[in-house]
């Protein structure tokens, strides 16, 4: 069991110098309230989102409006892919109207595997939500590695991780999810934690 936790911590790091050398050959970042993006141009697709999560009992009225904005894929050209738009600043975090409105940028979406989407990521996101009940902030890196293949315009990334920096008890504690954009295979997040 050690070997398998001394692996997974040196996975957790090798994800997090990869997402390092991403924002090096990112060709454009821009602060969309509350998230910060990097974009690709050239997949048209957010390669990261980063953002800071601080429990909030306020709930905003989804408003499930997704937008085009200049460079990015259009929301119809997820028709018939069988993928979800699906988000890295996740809607349901979203403080304000202008925050609901920002999450459905399409500069926040990326195609999701229906199952991930609608199952363990939304779990990893309730996981988030509990977590910062106990915690001052969290920071959140979330994004994708690496394009598996195209539907026709469409590029379906191969997986998708979520990095969380956690101030707690005066310490940093880093904890790193990634999934292969597919249907899960385990139910249990702990299974897909690297560190």
């Amino acid at each position: 069991m050690n070997i398998l936790k001394n692996k997974k911590g040196f996975l957790g790091w090798l994800i997090l110098v990869i997402i390092l050398i991403l924002a090096v050959n990112i060709k454009s970042q821009e602060y969309i309230e509350p998230y910060k993006v990097w974009f690709d141009y050239e997949n048209k697709l957010p390669i990261k989102v980063e953002y800071t999560y601080i429990h909030s009992l306020v709930k905003i009225e989804r408003t499930n409006y997704f937008k085009q904005d200049s460079g990015t894929l259009h929301p119809n050209q997820y028709k018939g892919s069988k993928y979800d738009r699906g988000h890295l600043f996740p809607a349901a975090k979203a403080k304000t109207k202008q925050q609901m409105v920002n999450s459905f940028n399409m500069k926040n979406v990326a195609p999701q595997h229906p199952s991930l989407n609608r199952g363990i990521w939304r779990k990893l996101e309730s996981y988030v939500e509990n977590r910062s009940i106990c915690n001052d902030s969290i920071q959140v890196i979330t994004g994708y590695i690496q394009i598996e293949s195209y539907i026709g315009d469409l590029p379906i990334p191969m997986y998708f991780y979520k990095t969380l920096k956690i101030w707690e008890e005066g310490e940093v504690i880093i904890e790193t999810f990634l999934f292969k954009n597919k249907k899960p295979e385990f139910s249990d997040l702990e299974m897909y934690r690297l560190n």
